[in-house]
């Protein structure tokens, strides 16, 4: 009796799960249709918005920041040049540069605007390079943009630096000037006086000599940065 009775339960638990996944099955069979259909009208609404959508299109530039002044870039050229790629990055994105190309291309700044949706500028970590990414609904003026903007931004700063050299240039040519002038009122002085005659003479004249080579050394240094600062601008 316990044997029969243990088996008979056995049975009753082994007919469950067949039991349940008929249930599963007739429901699934039952509202198959409805499924089906649910997917139908999901491709088609995914269709229908990609058929009215308009389409984006990316294009991306890269651009290396090498501010190394000499043949071979140490450690610390490579640290510059990363500081003022993420300076570059911030400042190509001002709308005024974007301005400049629209009139590279001569349209106008609002209509440039409207073609492109996007424009991304992000310098690459621990890299001197900067990526420009440019996002529009025409895939040709995606990739004039891309070309175009950073093009732009180096001449704008070309004429930046440009300015600021003149203007430290000019100042070193006007001491330049005011030294050589001093240079020439001193050697006259020591010419006038000539072989010193008397004692006063003599420490006037090693005074004046020792000022005429000061000077020179003054003059020899603001004329050797000087020539570093032409060499580079250059």
């Amino acid at each position: 009796m316990q044997t029969n009775l243990t088996s008979s339960t056995e049975q009753n638990i082994n007919l469950f799960p067949e039991l349940d996944l008929k249930v599963y099955f007739r429901i699934l069979w039952q509202w198959l249709w409805l499924i089906i259909l649910c997917a139908i009208l999901a491709a088609a609404a995914a269709y229908t918005a990609s058929i009215f959508s308009v389409p984006i299109y990316q294009a991306s530039t890269t651009l290396l920041v090498d501010e190394a002044r000499e043949p071979t870039t140490n450690y610390q050229d490579l640290l510059v040049s990363e500081r003022i790629a993420r300076t570059y990055a911030e400042l190509m994105k001002r709308p005024t540069t974007l301005a400049q190309v629209a009139v590279k291309f001569g349209a106008e700044p609002k209509v440039l605007n409207t073609a492109v949706t996007g424009i991304t500028v992000t310098p690459i970590r621990d890299t001197q390079l900067i990526k420009v990414t440019v996002e529009g609904v025409s895939p040709e003026l995606v990739a004039a943009v891309a070309d175009a903007l950073p093009e732009v931004f180096i001449v704008d700063i070309n004429e930046v630096q440009t300015q600021r050299f003149a203007g430290s240039k000019a100042n070193l040519e006007q001491q330049l000037a005011e030294l050589n002038r001093q240079i020439e009122l001193q050697q006259v002085a020591i010419d006038n006086i000539g072989d010193a005659k008397t004692p006063d003479e003599a420490v006037r004249l090693g005074q004046l000599q020792n000022e005429l080579s000061q000077t020179k050394n003054s003059y020899a240094n603001i004329l050797r940065s000087y020539e570093e600062l032409r060499l580079t601008e250059v």
